[in-house]
């Protein structure tokens, strides 16, 4: 609060500068605290799945990326594309497009862990961050997730649609940036869809 300090407690409201950078101590059900948390929330998510946003995606992974190899930690990457989206949208129009969008995100929110970050990528394409998991894991995780999809209800306006995911799977390596995991997570997609869509790669198993 413009005073110099050393151990301290802090008050509510109390201003701290570190060099350029000032911190603002904001306890309990402080209204100002709920209206920077509800910024954050909107800046970070995707309006219409429910998702964090692809911004989001790109701090997220950079962050978990470097904290795993820092500590030697596991982390894996899932990348999700609904398979033949655009005969969807070309059957059933736009806003149907945005239903099943938007019932996809819900399905994901409640299959996945409390600790994965799921994000809308682009478009139908969506990542999956899943921190402490190797790759075992992940393709466990990517399969229930993968039938909890298929498994849903997809209609509007009297329309329905059967909708399904291809989803590919890569874990970290000791020398690798977000950009490779993201590369390798994408590679194994496009061989779930060349495949046959509506499967994990590489196949878990069983």
């Amino acid at each position: 609060n413009g005073e110099r300090t050393g151990a301290r407690l802090l008050s509510d409201g109390d201003q701290l500068r570190i060099g350029r950078t000032i911190f603002k101590f904001l306890s309990g059900d402080h209204i100002e605290r709920a209206y920077h948390d509800e910024i954050f929330r909107l800046m970070s998510t995707d309006s219409l799945t429910g998702s964090f946003n692809r911004q989001h995606f790109d701090r997220e992974l950079e962050r978990l990326v470097a904290h795993s190899q820092r500590y030697g930690r596991a982390l894996s990457l899932a990348m999700l594309d609904i398979d033949h989206f655009k005969v969807i949208n070309d059957s059933h129009g736009h806003v149907f497009g945005d239903r099943v969008l938007a019932t996809l995100g819900s399905v994901v929110q409640t299959a996945k862990r409390a600790q994965d970050v799921f994000c809308r990528y682009g478009g139908e394409e969506f990542a999956l961050i899943l921190p402490e998991t190797a790759l075992a894991g992940a393709l466990h995780i990517a399969e229930r997730i993968r039938g909890h999809v298929a498994a849903a209800t997809y209609e509007f306006d009297g329309k329905s649609h059967a909708v399904s995911v291809s989803i590919g799977v890569a874990s970290l390596g000791a020398e690798e940036s977000p950009e490779a995991l993201i590369e390798a997570a994408d590679a194994r997609l496009y061989e779930a869809k060349r495949g046959g869509r509506n499967r994990v790669a590489p196949t878990p198993a069983t």
